[in-house]
C-alpha cells in the first residue's frame, strides 16, 4: 500500500491538533456579542453606621396641681395636642364651692402625652402630674450599635431613622456612649428625632448615622465581578474588552466608589461575570 502524501498527513494531523484559543475565539466570523455599556463617573458617597433601638420620650414637663381642696371644672387638652408655653391646659375650682378658682398652664411648648379622663374629681400633686407634655415634641432614639463602629460616631452627626411600619424621620446624633455594654457587647448612640413626624414611643426602629462623605470615581456595582484574580471590572476600549483589578469603596444603593484600578469616563460592562472574557471583541452598546 502506497505511503498517503505528506501534505495529506500534515493536513490530517493538524485538523486532530488541540487548541488553546478561547472559546470565545472559535467563531471569530459570527457577529460580536452586544454588550451594554455605561461610563464612570464622579461620584460622592455617604459612609454610614447602622444603628437599631427603641423611640422614647424626649425630655417631659409634668404639671401638678398647685395644692389640695380642688377639683378639675374643665379640661382644654387631651393627648396629642400641640400647646404652646403658658397656654391654659384646665380650670380648677374649691371643693367646697368657695371663690379662688385657678388656671393650670403648660409650661413649656409641645405635645400633651397625658392628661386626665375625669371631670369632677379631686386633685392633688400627690397624685401624680394632671398633665404631661412632651418639650417640643422630640422623641428620641436610644439605638446599639456594633463596637467597632462606636468610634466613628459622633455628636452632631446627622441620620435617617426608619420606624417600624413609617416613615423616614431626620435625627441628629446626641451622645454617645463612651464604652461598651459588658452584657450586651454593644455601644449606645441616643439620637434626637425631628419633629412633626409620625413615630410614636415604644416603636422599635433603624437609624443610617452618616459618619463621613467623599467624593471619586463611582460604577453600578453590577458590573463588579469576583474572581480568582481578585476584583474585576470589564472595560471596553475600541470594542475590546479588558479586565481590570479594582478597589471598591463605598457602597451605596446601586452604585459602588472605586478607589483605584478605573478612571471617570471609562466604559464598563453593566453586567459582567457571566457574559464576557479579557480580549473579547464585543459591539458596545453604550447606556447613558
Amino acid at each position: 500500500m502506497k505511503a498517503a502524501p505528506l501534505s495529506l498527513a500534515l493536513a490530517l494531523a493538524l485538523s486532530n491538533a488541540p487548541s488553546n484559543a478561547p472559546a470565545w475565539a472559535e467563531n471569530v466570523n459570527e457577529a460580536p456579542l452586544s454588550v451594554s455599556v455605561l461610563p464612570a463617573k464622579a461620584m460622592c458617597f455617604s459612609e454610614t453606621v447602622r444603628a437599631t433601638g427603641t423611640i422614647s420620650a424626649g425630655q417631659i414637663a409634668d404639671v401638678v396641681a398647685p395644692r389640695d381642696g380642688l377639683k378639675i371644672s374643665e379640661s382644654f387638652a387631651e393627648p396629642l395636642d400641640q400647646v404652646k408655653a403658658n397656654q391654659v391646659l384646665a380650670h380648677l375650682v374649691a371643693l367646697d364651692g368657695s371663690s379662688g378658682g385657678q388656671d393650670v398652664r403648660s409650661p413649656a411648648a409641645g405635645v400633651v402625652i397625658a392628661a386626665p379622663t375625669a371631670i369632677g374629681l379631686p386633685v392633688s400633686a400627690r397624685q401624680g402630674p394632671l398633665f404631661s407634655v412632651l418639650v417640643r415634641g422630640e422623641l428620641e432614639l436610644h439605638a446599639d450599635i456594633l463596637p467597632s463602629d462606636l468610634p466613628k460616631v459622633r455628636d452632631g452627626q446627622t441620620a435617617t431613622v426608619y420606624p417600624l411600619a413609617g416613615l423616614p424621620i431626620n435625627g441628629k446624633v446626641s451622645a454617645v456612649s463612651p464604652g461598651v455594654d459588658p452584657a450586651k457587647q454593644t455601644g449606645e448612640v441616643t439620637l434626637k428625632l425631628a419633629a412633626g413626624g409620625a413615630a410614636r414611643v415604644g416603636v422599635f426602629a433603624r437609624a443610617d448615622i452618616t459618619t463621613g462623605a467623599r467624593c471619586g470615581v463611582g460604577a453600578p456595582y453590577s458590573a463588579v465581578s469576583y474572581e480568582a484574580d481578585g476584583t474585576i471590572v470589564y472595560v471596553v476600549t475600541n470594542n475590546r474588552v479588558e479586565a481590570r483589578l479594582v478597589v471598591l469603596g463605598i457602597i451605596s444603593g446601586n452604585d459602588v466608589e472605586v478607589n483605584s484600578g478605573l478612571n471617570e469616563g471609562d466604559l464598563v460592562v453593566l453586567r459582567s461575570a457571566a457574559f464576557v472574557r479579557d480580549g473579547e471583541i464585543i459591539n458596545a452598546i453604550r447606556k447613558d
